[in-house]
């Protein structure tokens, strides 16, 4: 049961707004799924790490509780985490981190709603930057202004440029510090995958004798025959060309992730992208030749082919990874949603199956990842009810550190990872264990913590925050699928060839973190767009002729007009343009 406020309404009505940051707190090393390996137990790791702080032995220890969205609930199955990485935070500021909130959840954003609204948030909240207006407009977030100064020094200076951008964009009148960034100058282009674009059965094409693929129907015949070489799973049910997971809105926003990023457009809301070439702001759905529709048009085709997994139009996101995991697609939309296919491929002593990256109809301005420069479409902010706020920014404050940072994505030094001539390396058997023991990440911590990572890029002395990254460890942890792929190709990594284009990553930090006020024209149409949007466009990929596609796509951009739904665009496009000269 949640208590009424006077602003219910306004919670409940953001709550068909959400969507998954492109993720937003995903993961994406190496089909970081739970992939791999084993490790010294917490307690004994936990006894090799750095004696704690004379500041946190002088503190008394308290317990604070931290709501951290779904693709850490994944990884829990209790509230006290034992690994190392979670007894380290604690050994480091005298503060146990309790992640009850977050287990069971499957939508970040409206389990995030429903707790503010019912003013039962947990110390810390982590949520899309969607939630900024109404945590405002609540008063559910504490103003960090005074904290930051005597308790957040590394963050101060860290990630001055990120405060600096969330005090403009993402305030009130006051432009007081509300909001900590996520994930500043995170990359999800960055790993052996392509994170936003096609993953296909590689070895499926190999036997097909890599055929030339130029556009769509070329596409889509290659899926036909692939699907005729292995019409069935190892459990006997049926494989399709592709799904999706229709009966999740936020499905939506990933109609054009592929396509989108072919083309070099990058989607953030449900009617706003970008073009990035011409860094300019374009209409989305109310665009009938936007990249969105020419997705739309091509799964609608595969529908009619029969390519298109029947399923989708009910499937939750979770159904969905179940089926991908086990080979039931022979591509998909995005690495991160395949469920960690190619890891379950080893596990289940087929190590000769496997996705790997594939492109095809690309322009010069193609954009496969994006960057967050001032942090991800994600925020981070300690509750207004919180008892012991000070403990908390002492928290945030050794997240912000070099050391803390890198803690907090590897361990704590000399555990799985070293120092060799200046340069932080992941140890070999740590590599080993993470490529062969599927409670890896659960065992270790590391990859479990992705919606608290503060900073995301480089320490001071220019070493990977995420050892994982490093070319050496990928080079290890590839697939041998994907290793046949890179001799294929002759690259060093899958995604080596792509790197090389000059738009291929976009920092989409500023776009992300702009928000339209509440009690805008702008604002009521985003919402009543959005919400017509969510409810209709799984009806255009289920049509049963290319007629009745073309009937339901005009009725959805006139419908989607006449709400207003360009406002959006217009206020998106004025904001951009008005930043970019602000935020340097």
């Amino acid at each position: 049961m949640f208590r009424r406020s006077k602003w219910l309404t306004v919670v409940l009505a953001v709550i068909f707004l959400i969507s998954m940051s492109a993720c937003g707190g995903k993961t994406t090393d190496n089909d970081n799924a739970s992939s791999a390996a084993a490790s010294a137990s917490p307690s004994a790791a936990s006894a090799a790490t750095q004696t704690a702080s004379p500041e946190a032995t002088a503190k008394k220890p308290v317990t604070i509780t931290w709501f951290g969205g779904v693709p850490q609930a994944s990884f829990l199955t209790t509230g006290i985490q034992d690994d190392v990485i979670m007894n380290t935070i604690k050994e480091k500021t005298g503060v146990t981190i309790d992640h009850t909130p977050s287990i069971g959840i499957s939508d970040q954003d409206e389990k995030a709603a429903v707790l503010i609204a019912g003013g039962d948030a947990p110390d810390v909240m982590y949520a899309s930057v969607k939630l900024v207006q109404t945590v405002l407009k609540g008063k559910g977030a504490l103003a960090l202004d005074d904290l930051l100064k005597t308790n957040g020094p590394e963050l101060a200076k860290n990630c001055a440029k990120a405060i600096a951008a969330s005090k403009l964009l993402k305030s009130d009148d006051t432009h007081a510090f509300y909001f900590i960034p996520h994930r500043i100058d995170m990359s999800d282009f960055s790993g052996t995958t392509v994170e936003n674009g096609y993953n296909i059965r590689w070895d499926l094409y190999a036997k097909l004798g890599y055929p030339t693929v130029n556009n769509d129907d070329d596409f889509l015949k290659l899926l036909q025959d692939m699907v005729k070489l292995e019409p069935k799973n190892k459990e006997g049910k049926p494989n399709y060309g592709l799904g999706m997971f229709l009966g999740e809105g936020w499905s939506n926003h990933m109609i054009d992730k592929a396509h989108g990023a072919y083309q070099g457009i990058v989607q953030m809301t449900t009617n706003v992208s970008v073009d990035v070439a011409k860094d300019k702001v374009v209409a989305r759905v109310t665009d009938p030749e936007s990249a969105y529709w020419d997705s739309l048009a091509f799964y609608n085709k595969a529908y009619r082919m029969g390519l298109f997994d029947p399923e989708s139009i009910t499937l939750k996101f979770d159904a969905y990874c179940n089926k991908a995991k086990v080979g039931r697609y022979m591509a998909g939309e995005c690495n991160w949603c395949l469920g960690g296919v190619n890891d379950q491929f080893v596990t289940d002593g087929t190590p000769e199956k496997g996705y790997a990256p594939f492109t095809y109809g690309l322009s010069e301005s193609c954009s496969f990842g994006t960057t967050a420069g001032i942090g991800d479409q994600n925020v981070i902010w300690i509750s207004s009810n919180c008892k012991n706020p000070d403990r908390v920014m002492d928290v945030f404050n050794y997240l912000a550190s070099d050391e803390g940072a890198m803690v907090l994505q590897n361990g704590p030094e000399g555990i799985y990872w070293e120092m060799k001539d200046g340069k932080a390396v992941v140890k070999a058997d740590t590599i080993k264990m993470r490529n062969t023991d599927t409670d890896f990440i659960k065992k270790t911590g590391i990859s479990k913590y992705s919606t608290m990572i503060l900073r995301d890029g480089k320490d001071s002395n220019g070493n990977n925050f995420d050892l994982f990254k490093n070319p050496e460890v990928l080079q290890e942890r590839m697939t041998q699928v994907q290793k046949e792929y890179c001799a294929y190709t002759k690259q060093s990594i899958p995604i080596e060839n792509l790197q090389k284009y000059k738009y291929a990553s976009y920092d989409m930090g500023l776009l992300a973190s702009i928000t339209i006020p509440d009690g805008t024209e702008a604002r009521t149409a985003q919402v009543k767009g959005e919400e017509y949007i969510y409810n209709g466009f799984a009806k255009a990929i289920v049509a049963k002729t290319e007629a009745e596609y073309n009937t339901i796509k005009d009725k959805i951009i006139a419908d989607a007009k006449a709400l207003g739904y360009e406002k959006e665009v217009e206020y998106y496009t004025q904001m951009y343009e008005k930043y970019k000269g602000e935020i340097k």
